[in-house]
């Protein structure tokens, strides 16, 4: 689009003159100069027509007479001034409001997108709400673009803010994504060992089947609430199914059955507690391995704070899973023991080799 336009004119005693329109949008205004055609030369006039994006008008030769014209005027000539072509005036007045529209719109999408930048640099966390609001803003530029509402410059501008703002957030994605995979890790292993204490009651006949499925229903109420992973909610949820199942399988069956039960939901929490205890482990042996290569007496420190805190974590759940291994191993006598007396083959103790595959006829429980 042009923001420049020179054509020959007539005053209001129908003298011919030389129009020169120059559009200011940022001011909302139009510049207009008219130069009397009996007052200059034809190089003057070749020289405006064909290097009027070149001329300073400071340097314009006098005589000539300036008008400033408001954009939202009817007309971008005075009354006093006509053109001997009315359309190149038409045309252009559409072409300049258009032009004068775009840019505000632009304008309006940028302070929008810069007061969403500045919520984000403000509060300096990741939540999806601010994610989707991005994705918004840029799918209505692109609207905005494909409709021809806004150049490909003001597209381009709008779209690297954008960008610079999906870039601000993946990085706080990912620090967010550490926190949670952190607090996931917590949070799992505190219902799981929740569960795994109420079938410790009802394996040892400390609660009635009735009591320890009400606090499953509330340690699975509690659940529905915490932020989990997908794996975590998964381990969860198959540990609640199993323990449900455990008391189902108590109230239905046989007192040997239910035993069979309580004992595959022990051996299930121990493989469990098992595995989060390797996972402890191997982050012992990398903290381990990283201080020695730590630079600097605050770093230092801090992978010694590490090391002791996993330290602790560690033997209190080896403390735990040895609580685990003689509950299993104490009722598992108890069956082999009545497995005896009525001639059926004893079953086998395990120990912290043992392996655990998964019941894949499970029926899920939602938490």
């Amino acid at each position: 689009m042009k923001d420049k336009i020179v054509f020959w004119g007539a005053d209001e005693k129908d003298n011919d003159i030389l129009v020169a329109l120059r559009l200011r949008a940022n001011d909302n205004r139009v510049d207009l100069w008219a130069f009397p055609k009996d007052k200059h030369n034809e190089a003057f006039f070749d020289k405006m027509f064909q290097n009027w994006n070149d001329l300073n008008p400071d340097e314009f030769e006098q005589p000539f007479t300036y008008i400033e014209q408001n954009m939202s005027q009817p007309s971008l000539l005075p009354d006093n001034i006509r053109t001997k072509n009315a359309d190149i005036i038409a045309r252009t007045e559409k072409e300049w409001y258009v032009h004068i529209l775009s840019m505000k719109l632009a304008e309006q999408l940028e302070n929008e997108i810069g007061e969403l930048q500045a919520g984000i640099d403000a509060n300096n966390e990741y939540n999806q709400k601010l994610w989707d609001q991005t994705v918004m803003f840029w799918n209505r530029v692109g609207l905005h673009f494909q409709s021809r509402d806004l150049n490909r410059d003001q597209s381009n501008m709008l779209r690297d803010k954008i960008n610079a703002i999906f870039d601000k957030l993946k990085v706080l994605r990912r620090t967010d994504n550490r926190q949670f995979d952190a607090e996931n890790q917590k949070n799992t292993e505190r219902i799981v060992e929740q569960i795994a204490e109420q079938l410790g009651f009802l394996e040892e006949g400390r609660r009635e089947p009735n009591e320890v499925f009400d606090n499953l229903k509330r340690i699975q109420d509690e659940a529905k609430d915490i932020r989990f992973t997908r794996e975590g909610r998964t381990e969860v949820r198959d540990t609640l199914n199993q323990a449900f199942e455990a008391v189902r399988a108590e109230r239905q069956n046989s007192r040997n059955k239910r035993m069979d039960l309580r004992l595959k939901g022990l051996k299930d929490a121990i493989d469990k507690m098992t595995k989060s205890l390797e996972f402890d482990q191997k982050e012992l042996e990398f903290q381990e391995t990283r201080i020695g290569n730590t630079s600097g007496k605050l770093e230092t420190q801090l992978r010694e704070a590490q090391i002791q805190m996993l330290q602790n974590k560690i033997a209190s759940k080896r403390e735990k899973i040895d609580d685990m291994f003689k509950t299993y191993n104490d009722l598992l006598n108890k069956t082999n023991k009545s497995n005896e007396e009525s001639n059926e083959t004893p079953q086998t103790a395990i120990n912290e080799s043992s392996t655990n595959e998964p019941n894949e006829n499970q029926t899920a429980e939602e938490v």
